[in-house]
């Protein structure tokens, strides 16, 4: 037994997008004396989880968050990223349009920290390497994932006529968007999505 005469018990919270039941849900845990969190939420929560955690040294597993501001251990030294940090997943894709020669590429992103963030480091890599962004759009998730409407923003993409298009957004979200987009013609022959 690795942990002999130790009793482990887990205590679920829902935590929603709103801060102030983030905030509570947290503060409940804290009380009730957990010796670890584990956050299976966004980058966003995750930051205020670890924040209220941090100030009484809980640990915090974060299974998700990717977010590369997550990455200071001065200002969050209790938080544990198992998910390698959004800068990683850039420079794959920058190896990646190095390797192809996409020199001119749209990119599209959920308008948040994960969508933002996560693509910070393409358009580093862009600005250095003198590539062309043709069209950069950004789209807000609503709570029901059927009701994403993404057609204005695929319009832009589409009249700036690039065919190699960076899509950086949640796995429900990323759905939406490239079966709209193939409605429009942006999956067809000739057209490449990095998602």
């Amino acid at each position: 037994n690795l942990l002999p005469q130790t009793k482990i018990v887990y205590e679920y919270k829902d935590i929603t997008t709103s801060p102030v039941v983030i905030t509570k849900r947290v503060f409940e845990l804290l009380h009730s004396g957990v010796s670890t969190i584990i956050c299976l939420c966004p980058s966003s929560i995750t930051q205020q989880v670890s924040n209220y955690a941090n100030e009484r040294k809980v640990p915090v597993i974060a299974v998700t968050a990717t977010d590369p501001l997550l990455a200071n251990k001065d200002k969050r030294p209790f938080l544990l990223r198992i998910s390698p940090s959004d800068n990683e997943q850039s420079k794959a894709i920058v190896d990646l349009l190095n390797h192809y020669r996409w020199l001119h590429f749209s990119i599209m992103t959920s308008y948040d920290s994960y969508g933002i963030h996560g693509i910070s480091g393409i358009q580093a890599a862009a600005s250095i390497q003198n590539w062309k962004i043709g069209s950069m759009q950004h789209f807000t998730i609503p709570w029901d994932i059927t009701k994403l409407n993404v057609t204005n923003e695929l319009l832009a993409i589409k009249r700036s006529q690039t065919r190699i298009i960076v899509l950086n957004c949640g796995a429900s979200a990323a759905g939406q968007v490239l079966a709209q987009a193939s409605a429009l013609g942006l999956t067809s022959k000739g057209h490449a999505w990095i998602v």
